[in-house]
Protein backbone atom coordinates (compact mmCIF):
# COMPACT_ATOMS: atom_id res chain seq x y z
CA UNK A 1 0.00 0.00 0.00
CA UNK A 2 1.49 3.20 -0.66
CA UNK A 3 2.51 5.86 1.75
CA UNK A 4 -0.51 8.26 3.43
CA UNK A 5 -1.19 11.42 2.06
CA UNK A 6 -3.33 13.95 4.07
CA UNK A 7 -4.20 16.99 2.00
CA UNK A 8 -4.05 20.60 2.93
CA UNK A 9 -7.40 21.70 3.48
CA UNK A 10 -9.41 23.75 1.22
CA UNK A 11 -7.74 27.18 0.75
CA UNK A 12 -7.66 29.31 -1.98
CA UNK A 13 -7.51 28.51 -5.64
CA UNK A 14 -3.57 29.24 -6.75
CA UNK A 15 -2.69 31.20 -9.39
CA UNK A 16 -0.56 29.19 -12.17
CA UNK A 17 2.04 30.88 -14.48
CA UNK A 18 1.43 29.41 -18.44
CA UNK A 19 0.08 30.53 -21.79
CA UNK A 20 -2.85 33.42 -21.35
CA UNK A 21 -1.63 34.84 -17.93
CA UNK A 22 -2.05 33.94 -14.48
CA UNK A 23 -5.59 35.04 -14.20
CA UNK A 24 -6.88 33.16 -17.49
CA UNK A 25 -4.80 29.62 -16.33
CA UNK A 26 -6.14 30.38 -12.79
CA UNK A 27 -10.03 30.63 -14.10
CA UNK A 28 -9.69 27.87 -16.81
CA UNK A 29 -8.40 25.17 -14.13
CA UNK A 30 -10.81 26.91 -11.13
CA UNK A 31 -12.87 23.67 -10.81
CA UNK A 32 -9.86 20.82 -10.61
CA UNK A 33 -7.84 22.97 -8.24
CA UNK A 34 -11.05 23.36 -6.19
CA UNK A 35 -11.34 19.48 -6.16
CA UNK A 36 -7.37 18.92 -5.69
CA UNK A 37 -7.89 21.50 -2.54
CA UNK A 38 -9.68 19.28 -0.38
CA UNK A 39 -9.12 15.90 -1.37
CA UNK A 40 -8.07 13.48 1.23
CA UNK A 41 -5.84 10.04 0.91
CA UNK A 42 -4.34 7.56 0.56
CA UNK A 43 -7.50 5.57 -0.87
CA UNK A 44 -9.14 8.12 -3.77
CA UNK A 45 -11.43 6.92 -6.34
CA UNK A 46 -12.39 8.78 -9.21
CA UNK A 47 -15.65 7.70 -10.77
CA UNK A 48 -15.69 8.94 -14.85
CA UNK A 49 -11.57 8.87 -15.14
CA UNK A 50 -12.09 8.87 -19.19
CA UNK A 51 -14.22 12.19 -19.16
CA UNK A 52 -15.34 13.34 -22.23
CA UNK A 53 -12.01 11.29 -23.93
CA UNK A 54 -8.45 11.20 -23.30
CA UNK A 55 -6.79 14.15 -23.70
CA UNK A 56 -4.93 13.84 -27.20
CA UNK A 57 -2.93 16.99 -26.91
CA UNK A 58 -0.49 18.60 -24.65
CA UNK A 59 -2.52 21.46 -23.45
CA UNK A 60 -5.95 18.87 -23.10
CA UNK A 61 -3.65 17.23 -20.27
CA UNK A 62 -4.26 19.42 -17.95
CA UNK A 63 -7.77 19.28 -18.30
CA UNK A 64 -7.95 15.83 -17.44
CA UNK A 65 -8.59 15.30 -13.79
CA UNK A 66 -7.55 12.15 -13.26
CA UNK A 67 -3.74 12.25 -14.12
CA UNK A 68 -3.59 15.61 -12.36
CA UNK A 69 -5.00 13.63 -9.43
CA UNK A 70 -1.99 11.04 -9.69
CA UNK A 71 0.34 14.07 -9.93
CA UNK A 72 -0.65 16.29 -7.12
CA UNK A 73 -0.56 13.00 -5.28
CA UNK A 74 1.68 10.35 -6.10
CA UNK A 75 2.03 8.66 -2.84
CA UNK A 76 -1.86 7.92 -2.92
CA UNK A 77 -3.62 4.92 -4.04
CA UNK A 78 -5.99 6.18 -6.96
CA UNK A 79 -8.34 4.08 -9.04
CA UNK A 80 -9.99 5.29 -11.70
CA UNK A 81 -13.43 3.39 -12.99
CA UNK A 82 -15.30 3.85 -16.17
CA UNK A 83 -17.96 2.40 -18.75
CA UNK A 84 -15.58 3.22 -21.73
CA UNK A 85 -14.11 -0.04 -21.93
CA UNK A 86 -11.94 0.83 -25.00
CA UNK A 87 -10.13 4.00 -23.01
CA UNK A 88 -10.04 1.71 -19.46
CA UNK A 89 -7.64 -0.60 -21.15
CA UNK A 90 -5.33 2.58 -22.26
CA UNK A 91 -5.32 3.84 -19.29
CA UNK A 92 -3.77 0.36 -17.98
CA UNK A 93 -1.35 0.56 -20.62
CA UNK A 94 -0.28 4.01 -19.38
CA UNK A 95 0.35 2.84 -15.82
CA UNK A 96 -3.50 3.99 -14.30
CA UNK A 97 -5.00 1.56 -11.60
CA UNK A 98 -8.22 1.70 -13.82
CA UNK A 99 -11.32 -0.03 -13.60
CA UNK A 100 -14.38 -0.85 -16.04
CA UNK A 101 -17.07 -0.56 -14.36
CA UNK A 102 -20.50 1.06 -13.88
CA UNK A 103 -21.04 4.33 -11.59
CA UNK A 104 -24.96 2.71 -10.77
CA UNK A 105 -23.76 -0.21 -9.50
CA UNK A 106 -20.57 -0.16 -7.20
CA UNK A 107 -19.23 -2.81 -5.28
CA UNK A 108 -17.11 -1.30 -2.76
CA UNK A 109 -17.59 -1.28 1.05
CA UNK A 110 -15.71 1.17 3.13
CA UNK A 111 -12.55 1.42 0.86
CA UNK A 112 -11.87 5.09 0.24
CA UNK A 113 -11.27 8.51 2.02
CA UNK A 114 -12.50 10.60 -1.22
CA UNK A 115 -14.39 9.54 -3.50
CA UNK A 116 -14.60 12.06 -6.89
CA UNK A 117 -17.62 12.47 -9.23
CA UNK A 118 -16.79 15.34 -10.78
CA UNK A 119 -18.63 16.05 -14.08
CA UNK A 120 -20.66 12.92 -14.20
CA UNK A 121 -24.10 12.64 -12.15
CA UNK A 122 -25.65 14.86 -14.82
CA UNK A 123 -25.17 11.75 -17.40
CA UNK A 124 -26.75 9.40 -15.34
CA UNK A 125 -30.23 7.18 -15.77
CA UNK A 126 -30.01 7.18 -11.71
CA UNK A 127 -27.94 9.45 -9.81
CA UNK A 128 -29.42 8.52 -6.24
CA UNK A 129 -28.26 4.84 -6.71
CA UNK A 130 -24.44 6.41 -7.90
CA UNK A 131 -24.13 8.26 -4.71
CA UNK A 132 -25.76 6.11 -2.10
CA UNK A 133 -22.96 3.27 -3.48
CA UNK A 134 -20.27 5.93 -3.26
CA UNK A 135 -21.66 6.70 0.57
CA UNK A 136 -21.45 3.10 1.62
CA UNK A 137 -17.95 2.44 -0.18
CA UNK A 138 -16.27 5.37 1.73
CA UNK A 139 -14.71 4.57 5.07
CA UNK A 140 -15.60 6.34 8.23
CA UNK A 141 -14.70 9.83 8.04
CA UNK A 142 -14.65 10.30 4.15
CA UNK A 143 -15.96 12.34 1.68
CA UNK A 144 -17.61 12.63 -1.46
CA UNK A 145 -16.01 15.41 -3.72
CA UNK A 146 -18.92 16.38 -6.29
CA UNK A 147 -18.78 18.81 -9.18
CA UNK A 148 -21.66 19.02 -11.83
CA UNK A 149 -22.97 22.08 -14.26
CA UNK A 150 -25.23 24.92 -12.41
CA UNK A 151 -28.25 25.16 -14.58
CA UNK A 152 -28.92 28.62 -14.06
CA UNK A 153 -25.17 29.85 -14.13
CA UNK A 154 -25.09 32.59 -17.41
CA UNK A 155 -22.59 30.39 -19.52
CA UNK A 156 -26.04 28.15 -20.21
CA UNK A 157 -28.59 30.64 -20.29
CA UNK A 158 -26.40 32.25 -23.13
CA UNK A 159 -26.46 28.53 -24.92
CA UNK A 160 -30.11 28.39 -24.46
CA UNK A 161 -30.60 31.66 -26.28
CA UNK A 162 -28.14 30.47 -29.11
CA UNK A 163 -29.07 26.89 -29.82
CA UNK A 164 -32.84 27.26 -28.53
CA UNK A 165 -33.93 23.70 -27.19
CA UNK A 166 -30.41 22.17 -28.02
CA UNK A 167 -28.64 21.11 -24.83
CA UNK A 168 -25.07 22.32 -24.13
CA UNK A 169 -24.19 18.73 -23.97
CA UNK A 170 -26.41 16.51 -25.88
CA UNK A 171 -25.19 13.69 -23.19
CA UNK A 172 -26.82 15.32 -20.20
CA UNK A 173 -29.67 13.87 -19.33
CA UNK A 174 -30.59 15.66 -15.93
CA UNK A 175 -29.80 19.40 -14.67
CA UNK A 176 -29.01 20.55 -11.17
CA UNK A 177 -29.34 23.72 -9.03
CA UNK A 178 -28.80 24.04 -5.40
CA UNK A 179 -31.73 22.81 -4.10
CA UNK A 180 -32.50 19.71 -6.13
CA UNK A 181 -28.48 19.13 -5.60
CA UNK A 182 -29.28 19.20 -1.31
CA UNK A 183 -32.16 17.66 -1.99
CA UNK A 184 -30.37 14.38 -3.68
CA UNK A 185 -27.80 14.35 -1.23
CA UNK A 186 -30.32 14.04 1.54
CA UNK A 187 -32.45 11.20 0.10
CA UNK A 188 -28.82 9.70 -0.47
CA UNK A 189 -28.15 9.48 3.25
CA UNK A 190 -25.36 12.31 2.93
CA UNK A 191 -24.93 15.68 4.06
CA UNK A 192 -22.99 18.69 1.89
CA UNK A 193 -20.34 20.23 4.32
CA UNK A 194 -19.30 22.58 1.73
CA UNK A 195 -21.01 23.86 -1.00
CA UNK A 196 -19.46 26.85 -3.77
CA UNK A 197 -19.88 27.81 -7.55
CA UNK A 198 -17.01 27.82 -9.56
CA UNK A 199 -15.98 27.95 -13.13
CA UNK A 200 -14.82 25.37 -15.22
CA UNK A 201 -13.69 26.75 -18.78
CA UNK A 202 -11.30 25.55 -21.59
CA UNK A 203 -11.22 28.11 -24.39
CA UNK A 204 -7.33 26.86 -25.23
CA UNK A 205 -8.84 23.80 -26.03
CA UNK A 206 -12.59 24.51 -27.59
CA UNK A 207 -12.92 24.86 -31.52
CA UNK A 208 -15.84 26.64 -31.29
CA UNK A 209 -15.20 30.33 -31.49
CA UNK A 210 -18.50 31.38 -29.72
CA UNK A 211 -17.44 29.67 -27.10
CA UNK A 212 -13.95 30.86 -27.03
CA UNK A 213 -15.38 34.82 -27.04
CA UNK A 214 -18.15 34.13 -24.43
CA UNK A 215 -15.06 32.53 -21.93
CA UNK A 216 -12.79 35.65 -22.11
CA UNK A 217 -15.48 38.23 -21.91
CA UNK A 218 -16.83 36.17 -18.91
CA UNK A 219 -12.96 36.36 -17.48
CA UNK A 220 -12.80 40.27 -17.17
CA UNK A 221 -16.56 40.31 -15.81
CA UNK A 222 -17.20 37.44 -13.63
CA UNK A 223 -15.36 39.10 -10.67
CA UNK A 224 -17.64 41.92 -10.49
CA UNK A 225 -21.33 39.10 -10.79
CA UNK A 226 -22.53 36.85 -7.67
CA UNK A 227 -21.16 33.88 -7.75
CA UNK A 228 -23.87 32.22 -8.11
CA UNK A 229 -23.66 33.01 -11.50
CA UNK A 230 -20.66 30.31 -12.70
CA UNK A 231 -21.20 27.24 -14.27
CA UNK A 232 -20.35 24.52 -11.56
CA UNK A 233 -21.61 23.59 -8.58
CA UNK A 234 -19.06 22.19 -6.10
CA UNK A 235 -20.13 20.35 -2.89
CA UNK A 236 -18.33 18.16 -0.16
CA UNK A 237 -20.67 15.81 1.32
CA UNK A 238 -20.01 13.42 4.04
CA UNK A 239 -22.55 10.39 5.03
CA UNK A 240 -25.09 11.60 7.65
CA UNK A 241 -23.75 8.81 10.28
CA UNK A 242 -19.82 10.05 9.59
CA UNK A 243 -18.85 11.00 13.01
CA UNK A 244 -18.39 14.74 12.38
CA UNK A 245 -21.63 14.74 10.88
CA UNK A 246 -23.33 13.47 14.48
CA UNK A 247 -20.87 15.85 16.22
CA UNK A 248 -22.22 18.90 14.73
CA UNK A 249 -26.01 17.72 14.99
CA UNK A 250 -25.72 16.49 19.00
CA UNK A 251 -24.18 20.02 19.66
CA UNK A 252 -26.76 21.90 17.72
CA UNK A 253 -24.62 22.94 14.92
CA UNK A 254 -26.13 23.03 11.54
CA UNK A 255 -24.82 21.84 8.04
CA UNK A 256 -25.51 24.55 5.29
CA UNK A 257 -29.36 24.84 5.50
CA UNK A 258 -31.91 26.78 3.93
CA UNK A 259 -30.67 29.93 6.05
CA UNK A 260 -27.43 29.23 3.86
CA UNK A 261 -25.07 28.73 7.02
CA UNK A 262 -22.51 26.34 7.71
CA UNK A 263 -22.05 25.57 11.20
CA UNK A 264 -23.77 29.02 12.32
CA UNK A 265 -21.48 31.19 9.70
CA UNK A 266 -22.86 32.38 6.33
CA UNK A 267 -21.85 30.93 3.09
CA UNK A 268 -21.59 33.69 0.74
CA UNK A 269 -22.06 31.45 -2.31
CA UNK A 270 -25.26 30.44 -0.58
CA UNK A 271 -26.57 32.85 1.59
CA UNK A 272 -28.28 35.47 -1.87
CA UNK A 273 -29.62 32.05 -2.62
CA UNK A 274 -31.14 30.79 0.05
CA UNK A 275 -32.30 34.84 0.90
CA UNK A 276 -34.04 35.41 -2.34
CA UNK A 277 -35.84 32.07 -1.85
CA UNK A 278 -37.06 32.47 1.17
CA UNK A 279 -38.23 36.52 0.91
CA UNK A 280 -39.93 35.02 -2.15
CA UNK A 281 -42.05 32.09 0.11
CA UNK A 282 -42.97 35.30 2.43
Amino acid sequence: MPGRVVVHGSGAVKAESGVGGTTEKTVNLERIETILSVVRGPDVLNLGCVGHSLPAKPQEKAHWLHVRLTERFPDAHIVGLDNDASNVDRMREMGFDAVLGDAHALTYDSCFDTIVVGELIEHLQNPGECLEGCRKALKPGGRIILTTPNAFCAMLGLMYLKNFNRAFNTEHVLWFCPQTLYSLAGRCGLRIVKFDFVDDLAPEITPSRTYRLFAHLWMGMRWVLPRRYRNTMFAVCESSSSPTCLRAATAGARSVDILGEFHGQPVPALSAFRAEQQRRRT
